[in-house]
C-alpha cells in the first residue's frame, strides 16, 4: 500500500477586480429584489456587501 504525501499548501489566487465588481453588482441586484419581499433580509445583504467592500479595500491597499 502506498503512503500518500500531503500536498503543499498553495497560496490563494488573487481575484480579478472585474470579478469583484461583478459580485458587488449581483449583491446590489439581490438587495433590490429581496427588499421588495423582506426588509430584514435586505439589511443583512447590505451588511454583507459592506463587509465585502471593506475586505476588498483592505486587500487592495495591502497589495499595492
Amino acid at each position: 500500500m502506498k503512503t500518500s504525501q500531503p500536498l503543499a499548501p498553495r497560496a490563494p489566487e488573487p481575484i480579478r477586480e472585474g470579478d469583484i465588481v461583478a459580485m458587488l453588482v449581483m449583491i446590489d441586484y439581490l438587495i433590490g429584489e429581496i427588499s421588495r419581499i423582506d426588509l430584514m433580509s435586505a439589511q443583512c445583504l447590505m451588511l454583507a456587501r459592506k463587509s465585502l467592500t471593506e475586505a476588498v479595500a483592505d486587500a487592495l491597499v495591502k497589495a499595492h
